[in-house]
């Protein structure tokens, strides 16, 4: 028998191995608050955090140990900036598209940690000054001119690493919490100033549920 027909044979049987120790794809449906902050060289730009509150879903496929989980998620990065009397808040709507690995430690227990990260790239669907004076608070698109504004790229690419843990509700239903950091790459500072940073910071908190789908999903 030649090496590439060994190497192939090998190859076809570690397959059929993982498929057959693999879990029915699941479906995770997660909300929670996310802690947001910009990190620049513009003291201009430098803003206060503030906590939103986003969440969305994905799918994780592989086997009780590591697999990996796309998503889409809403997530709101809002920061802070004091004018005055005004408190600026700006809030960047983004769609986050997370590919994360995960590997799950002590999986055949009913409670388990697990830890995970991988890219993420976020696309910005909306922005939008709330600007609040006392108890009155008045809601602007960032089309308009506001000090709190900048013109923006609107596609952040990223990282993102997290840590939770797991409860087995039955065989196939799991509920979680997880503490995610996604970390920006991207300056998505698109001035005329090309020596202007400004990238996004956030800590996202989550509770999911995870559900199987379907073999024939």
């Amino acid at each position: 028998m030649s090496l590439k027909v060994r190497l192939a044979t090998a190859a076809t049987a570690l397959l059929i191995g993982s498929a057959a120790h693999a879990q029915m794809p699941s479906l995770n449906i997660m909300v929670g608050p996310t802690y947001a902050s910009r990190e620049t060289n513009g003291p201009a730009f430098e803003s206060d955090p503030i906590f939103t509150i986003g969440g969305g879903g994905g799918f994780r496929f592989g086997n009780r140990t590591f697999g990996f989980e796309p998503g889409v998620l809403i997530v709101s990065k809002g920061t802070s900036q004091t004018d005055g009397d005004v408190d600026n808040r700006l809030k960047l709507d983004y769609i986050e598209l997370p590919v994360l690995g995960i590997i799950t430690i002590g999986s055949k227990s009913m409670l388990h940690p697990f830890i995970g990260g991988g890219p993420v790239v976020s696309l910005e669907m909306r922005c939008r000054v709330e600007s609040i004076r006392g108890n009155s608070k008045e809601e602007i698109g960032c089309d308009l001119p506001n000090s709190a504004t900048f013109d923006r790229h609107k596609v952040d690419l990223g990282v993102a690493g997290l840590a939770g843990v797991e409860y087995a509700i039955s065989s196939s239903k799991r509920i979680a919490l997880q503490a995610r950091y996604t970390h920006g790459l991207s300056n998505i500072s698109d001035t005329e100033d090309s020596a202007l940073l400004i990238h996004n910071r956030a800590w996202s908190f989550y509770v999911s549920y995870s559900l199987p789908l379907k073999p024939d999903f």
